[in-house]
């Protein structure tokens, strides 16, 4: 039996294997979009920070909020087959991005407009661990041992920088 043969059967998908598993080569555009996002969230922060040097906090937000809306706007323009939600949801759902957006970015923006950068991020990067936290004290979580460790030494951590940049 060659050497050829055997690599190849040894790389052959098994019984239990998935047909895109096998198929899969490569970085394709759902990696790079994952790449794309990560950058800009990562950005996010340094962008709000010279933005904020630039303009007043609410000025800030309300430019990036009606930015955001009008490129939103024109994507969901362009999908053309997707459903629209009816009339009752909408109300609903105007309400939630209000709620859960529009006081998100004021709280955001205001905490920006006050530590910087690195600092923010990182504390909204302890968003998780807070959730976790959260929903177990309301009994919808089970978190382990190993992941209570793991909160706390992720709390610790955003507790020692943050703490470092007092003074």
């Amino acid at each position: 039996m060659s050497s050829t043969s055997s690599a190849a059967r040894s790389t052959a998908p098994g019984p239990d294997a998935s047909p895109s598993a096998a198929t899969h080569q490569g970085v394709g555009a759902t990696d790079a979009g994952l790449v794309l996002m990560a950058t800009i969230w990562g950005v996010n922060y340094s962008v709000v920070k010279a933005g904020l040097q630039a303009m007043t906090p609410l000025s800030f937000t309300g430019v990036r909020m009606l930015l955001a809306a009008v490129v939103l706007f024109v994507i969901a323009l362009l999908l053309r087959e997707a459903r629209w939600p009816n009339r009752h949801d909408v109300g609903r759902l105007l309400a939630l991005g209000l709620l859960g957006n529009g006081f998100y970015q004021l709280l955001f923006i205001s905490g920006m407009a006050r530590t910087r950068a690195g600092v923010a991020a990182l504390i909204v990067a302890a968003g998780p661990a807070w959730i976790a936290i959260v929903s177990r004290l309301l009994g919808r979580e089970r978190v382990s041992r190993l992941g209570w460790a793991g909160i706390g030494l992720q709390l610790v951590g955003v507790l020692c920088v943050v703490g470092s940049t007092q003074g």
